[in-house]
């Protein structure tokens, strides 16, 4: 009987010591909880499966997304501060294998995952396929065998593709700061100055004058085209109270968009052919020749 007890005694301790040692244990961990907006200087995404790779680097307080070691473009700011702020959140729950043969399974090998590493001092995660539900997915810490189900985020988030994260503004100014504009191709050219608030016109006031000083003003790219060749075919000169001088180009026509592009950056935009036909039938239509 005292020889029952005992071994009764000692299965309690052992379990009495596991659930310590589980108590002890984080539930949950939180791999990026340390970086922040302000510390962090680089991103970086490899989709393994469909073989694309998204660079985000930071140079001061701009980002910028590199292509390559030569090629890299101005990013937008908040959108990269909202990915650091949802990769904060990555939580990696319960431990669901522990099995290197299941990794494929889960989407966490190196040939069919997600990778992402910011900076060298954390750690890179290897996220995989989605869980049981839309909110969940699987993830491990590349080099290890445990496979977790993750939340925190979708996981559409690390599938998008670079140019997402691109900042696409062309101009984006204020009506009230504008002082003067001109457009003008290698023939004609259209110029009109402000005297405090109202526009001095050479002329009766041209009548879609305000809805092209609006587009000209306040013009994003819908994409881009960076590898297409760039012929300036009018430029945009818009002079603001500040004394500064905003200039941008419309290039040439193509089948479903105009190319753009702005003399500070590398960027060639694509624009709509609505917004372009209205710039050059406006400049056809009032502006003077040169000659």
């Amino acid at each position: 009987m005292k020889h029952k007890i005992a071994i009764l005694f000692f299965v309690l301790l052992v379990f009495a010591i596991i659930h310590a040692i589980l108590q002890k244990r984080p539930s949950e961990i939180y791999p990026f909880k340390k970086i922040t907006q302000k510390r962090t200087g680089s991103i970086k995404i490899t989709d393994e499966s469909n073989k694309r790779q998204t660079l985000l680097q930071k140079e001061e307080d701009k980002w910028f997304v590199c292509q390559s070691t030569s090629r890299k473009f101005l990013a937008n700011k908040s959108r990269v501060l909202n990915l650091i702020e949802n990769l904060e959140k990555l939580k990696l729950e319960a431990v669901i294998s522990t099995k290197p043969e299941e990794h494929f399974k889960y989407g966490v090998s190196t040939a069919n995952c997600v990778l992402v590493k910011i900076d060298e001092r954390t750690p890179e995660i290897l996220i995989g396929k989605t869980g049981p539900d839309a909110q969940s997915f699987y993830a491990r810490f590349k080099g290890k065998d445990d496979v977790y189900l993750a939340r925190g985020f979708a996981k559409y988030i690390l599938t998008r593709r670079d140019d997402f994260y691109r900042d696409r503004v062309i101009a984006k100014i204020q009506m009230d700061d504008v002082k003067s504009f001109k457009i003008s191709d290698d023939k004609k050219v259209y110029s009109v100055e402000k005297s405090s608030a109202a526009w001095i016109f050479k002329g009766p006031k041209p009548k879609n004058f305000d809805d092209i000083l609006s587009r000209i003003l306040n013009i994003n790219g819908f994409g881009f085209a960076d590898d297409e060749k760039f012929t300036e075919k009018i430029t945009i000169e818009i002079k603001t109270k500040d004394g500064r001088t905003h200039i941008w180009y419309l290039g040439e026509k193509k089948q479903t968009f105009y190319l753009a592009k702005r003399p500070d950056r590398e960027d060639i935009f694509k624009i709509t052919t609505a917004t372009g036909d209205k710039i050059t039938e406006f400049l056809e239509e009032y502006g003077k020749s040169k000659t």
